[in-house]
């Protein structure tokens, strides 16, 4: 609950609704793991698809948005809202799923590349191409500073790269806004629009 009479660094989001969501998160993360895992098993048996086919890649790229509103989801906002050894193995599984969702981002990437290199460039596959590079970027340098820093300042890690990622994202966002009817032009004649 947001308290008008304290400044923005100040309010509680330990309690209320905050809190609720954090703890469901946190119970829902092994399990994201392990449909993380199957979805990685299978993709040597059928590991085309993604290239040839557009539904595969956008549950790909589903699976990444979802695992990166995980890792924020689950990461406390302090330290003072799980014990020690909670945070030991959040700190595993954020790891984890971070490590994961980077294979998927790059594989996804690659299909990306490769559906352009065998078509054209279209709308789609540009915009998924930025969110994929700037995905994999935020993904890469989350694990690099929670495996380089200390155990017990992996919090920190998380929240400055998450906080830093939004330049990235929303310099993609913009950059599309602006390149997309540029790139993409169509003639309002030819639609057959009165």
């Amino acid at each position: 609950v947001f308290d008008p009479e304290r400044a923005a660094g100040k309010q509680s989001f330990d309690e209320g609704p905050g809190r609720v969501t954090g703890m469901l998160l946190r119970v829902m993360l092994p399990f994201a793991l392990i449909v993380a895992i199957a979805f990685l098993a299978f993709l040597p048996l059928n590991w085309r698809e993604p290239l040839e086919n557009r539904d595969v890649l956008v549950i790909f790229n589903v699976t990444l948005f979802a695992s990166m509103a995980m890792i924020v989801g689950v990461t406390p906002i302090a330290v003072r809202a799980l014990d020690r050894h909670a945070l030991v193995w959040l700190r595993r599984g954020v790891a984890t799923l971070a490590a994961l969702a980077m294979v998927v981002g790059l594989y996804s990437l690659a299909a990306f590349l490769y559906r352009t290199s065998e078509g054209q460039l279209t709308p789609n596959r540009l915009t998924f191409t930025g969110w994929n590079v700037v995905n994999v970027g935020v993904l890469a340098l989350l694990l690099w500073r929670m495996l380089r820093g200390r155990a017990d300042e992996w919090l920190s890690a998380v929240h400055r790269t998450v906080a830093q990622a939004m330049v990235p994202y929303a310099v993609w966002a913009i950059a599309l806004c602006l390149l997309l009817p540029w790139l993409f032009r169509v003639n309002v004649a030819d639609l057959g629009c009165d």
